[in-house]
């Protein structure tokens, strides 16, 4: 990503930083144009809320329903699994761990990286154990 870095302020010691960046959507009218209409988006952390907001340019999708008369997009407009049973999204809002254990991808995901860390963890030990005990070839 190519975003312009800045430091926009500070709140207690910690700085807040500002990524300006070009919104790369075009539909090819020359309202979305990048040569004469150049469109910005702004994101700014906010270390008190630990969170980014965004400044100028777009809207966060969890507060579009702030917006009057914008249009909520539904999951699959927006490419994500939509939760069908209410009990199930409830359990894992409430337990990370059951999301985990139940979405196949991030299950997927979360045993390759068990797996090249337990990997690691052996090679360093096998390395420990010759280097102390076998002399140097």
């Amino acid at each position: 990503f190519n975003a312009e870095k800045k430091c926009v302020g500070k709140y207690l010691s910690t700085k807040v930083w500002s990524f300006r960046m070009m919104c790369a959507a075009e539909d090819g009218t020359s309202r979305t144009d990048r040569t004469r209409n150049a469109h910005y988006i702004e994101v700014r952390t906010d270390p008190k809320a630990a969170d980014y907001v965004v400044a100028e340019g777009a809207v966060r999708v969890g507060d579009l329903d702030k917006l009057p008369g914008a249009k909520v997009p539904s999951a699959e407009e927006l490419g994500v699994e939509e939760l069908a049973d209410p009990k199930d999204r409830e359990r894992r809002a409430a337990d990370p761990f059951y999301g985990l254990e139940h979405a196949p991808a991030a299950r997927r995901s979360v045993e390759r990286a068990r797996a090249e860390r337990v990997s690691a963890l052996e090679d360093a030990r096998a390395s420990a154990f010759f280097r102390g005990f076998c002399p140097p070839p």
